[in-house]
């Protein structure tokens, strides 16, 4: 039996932006009592840095925080991995969320110049 890998193309259906590098940085609340660093958004979801392990599958409040701008929602936990693990600190987890309704503003707050996609 062999086995090919299979070539796919990009399943994201909203493309990706990653937050300004700006002071205080991009942050994500999540209820109850949560926080963490916004890593990418989408108008679709998500991809955030935290101290809490979150199980996917999980419904979610979310609230996203950057210089100007916020919003406010639901989101379902998709996938949440282990990103490090700081000798010195807590473990860090690395999760991405969907948004129960896309994100309807303008995102050009939170954004680089230009958005992103990943290649491969």
């Amino acid at each position: 039996m062999s086995w090919a890998p299979t070539v796919l193309g990009e399943r994201r259906r909203h493309a990706r932006v990653k937050p300004v590098e700006c002071s205080p940085p991009a942050r994500v609340r999540l209820r109850p009592g949560r926080e963490g660093q916004l890593v990418n958004l989408s108008r679709g979801g998500a991809c955030v840095d935290t101290s809490s392990r979150l199980l996917p599958g999980t419904p979610i409040d979310v609230q996203l925080l950057a210089s100007g701008w916020q919003w406010t929602g639901e989101a379902r936990v998709v996938r949440c991995l282990v990103a490090a693990l700081p000798r010195e600190e807590k473990v860090r987890y690395r999760a991405g969320l969907q948004f129960a309704t896309p994100i309807d503003t303008d995102l050009g707050p939170v954004r680089e110049a230009e958005s992103f996609r990943s290649r491969g």
